[in-house]
């Protein structure tokens, strides 16, 4: 017995919604921070990112005349600043 089958060509499309800009932006900080933790070869295009980023994040401070903490380690004294 031979059975009869009937194919569909349905078309089926997926759509995902972008993720939010600002999920997005901290994702790829992250990203920067924990890669420059890791040892890395001079001239690394992911820390030339970082610094830029910070370069950017940092200037409402410097531009006030507010000193920037570049050096700020966990639990250090902020009466320095």
């Amino acid at each position: 017995m031979i059975a009869a089958t009937q194919e569909c060509n349905v078309t089926h499309v997926s759509y995902s919604e972008p993720a939010p800009l600002v999920d997005v932006m901290f994702e790829q900080l992250e990203y920067l921070v924990a890669h420059r933790s890791a040892i890395c070869t001079p001239g690394c295009s992911e820390c030339a990112r970082l610094g830029q980023v910070q370069q950017w994040l940092l200037r409402p401070f410097r531009e006030t005349g507010l000193p920037v903490c570049q050096n700020l380690q966990p639990g250090a004294s902020l009466s320095a600043y």
